[in-house]
């Protein structure tokens, strides 16, 4: 997809800040109807967030970082 590996990485950086034990460790201290709360609001935050910047960009930030170092170009990001 054009975001999907950037969404999956935020995700990722997201959920280990609020849950892991370096970052704020509510792991296993919320209710699990609030861990599904989070889940569905970080969601809604990164739909959101997708559809401004696709109307910016054509391709996610580390979709767009990743291509330029498979081929080696220094190009800059394309607009729309």
């Amino acid at each position: 997809g054009k975001m999907s590996l950037s969404v999956y990485l935020s995700q990722t950086l997201v959920c280990m800040f609020f849950f892991a034990g370096f970052g704020l460790g509510f792991y296993n201290q919320l209710p699990l109807y609030q861990t599904y709360l989070f889940a569905l609001a970080l969601f809604l935050v990164q739909v959101v967030i997708c559809y401004v910047y696709q109307r910016q960009f054509t391709q996610g930030p580390v979709e767009w970082v990743w291509r330029k170092v498979t081929y080696f170009g220094v190009k800059t990001m394309s607009s729309k």
